[in-house]
């Protein structure tokens, strides 16, 4: 399992991003693109977090797209579902590079 590689980081609610091989873009209020660079080989799966420093259980965050070896989408929502604005943090584990990254 050498060629095992987890990306992980940090987003801020501005969609500013803390971290390497990810670049991160904000298409509006509680929607972000997460993209591997490199892409893997492989996906095994991934999490998100809220990073919420006030302690509010009431945000989520949700896949919006399927996980795929390029990147993924995620949606920060409110206890209403409503897209909202707050930090969160993510992990996403797979094997290898894509062949012609």
């Amino acid at each position: 399992m050498s060629d095992t590689r987890i990306v992980a980081g940090y987003v801020n609610s501005s969609g500013k991003a803390t971290g390497t091989n990810y670049t991160v873009h904000s298409s509006g209020t509680g929607h972000y693109s997460v993209t591997f660079d490199p892409p893997y080989q492989t996906i095994y799966g991934g999490s998100v977090t809220i990073a919420d420093g006030a302690g509010n259980a009431s945000y989520s965050a949700i896949f919006t797209s399927h996980i795929a070896t390029t990147g993924v989408s995620i949606k920060i929502c409110n206890e209403s579902g409503d897209p909202a604005t707050r930090d969160f943090s993510f992990v996403f584990a797979g094997f290898g590079y894509a062949a012609n990254a």
